[in-house]
């Protein structure tokens, strides 16, 4: 329906853990909200998936990425527990970054918003992140063209007996009369 195509697509669980993991990496770092770096710091700590897998074909050392992130953000004023998730604050940007991913996954006609969408978003909404990832020489355009080349090569499939059988009708001789034996002109 209508309302349907406006409303969020479905989160992979890659990305769903991530941010799940974003939560535990505010309060690991003594942070009051939720922001990007967290949901960067969720897709490196899950460790595997279409963004960790992107990140690591443009030759970007994760370990080095988590550490410029957790060096920037962490906060050794105060302490906080597992038990206050629930008073994390979502950082605006963290919210335009969500919306961003729905809006990548629609573009490039996913059915979920996956981990190469997040990375996308995060790489589209300019925040203090932004400046690391320029630092490190990744941007949006690499990103989604290298994205957008993984799932190309990822969606050809290897032709079976029904291409093979179509092809051979398409190969048949058209039925239109030209070139065709008649039996005019036998009598």
């Amino acid at each position: 329906s209508e309302k349907r195509m406006t409303m969020n697509i479905k989160l992979s669980q890659c990305v769903k853990d991530a941010i799940d993991y974003s939560k535990e990496e505010a309060i690991r770092l003594n942070n009051e909200y939720i922001g990007p770096d967290h949901l960067l710091l969720g897709l490196l700590r899950q460790g595997k998936g279409i963004a960790i897998n992107l990140l690591l074909s443009l030759n970007v050392d994760l370990e080095d990425l988590k550490k410029r992130v957790e060096d920037r953000i962490r906060n050794t004023d105060i302490e906080i527990k597992m038990e206050d998730t629930d008073k994390l604050k979502v950082h605006d940007s963290t919210q335009r970054i969500q919306n961003f991913m729905n809006l990548e996954a629609k573009h490039m006609q996913s059915e979920e918003v996956n981990s190469g969408h997040m990375l996308l978003a995060l790489l589209r909404v300019a925040t203090p992140l932004s400046q690391i990832f320029n630092d490190i020489d990744v941007d949006y355009e690499l990103v989604k063209l290298n994205l957008e080349m993984d799932q190309t090569t990822s969606s050809i499939d290897e032709p079976d007996d029904d291409d093979f059988e179509e092809a051979e009708e398409k190969k048949s001789p058209r039925q239109s009369g030209k070139h065709q034996p008649t039996s005019e002109g036998k009598t």
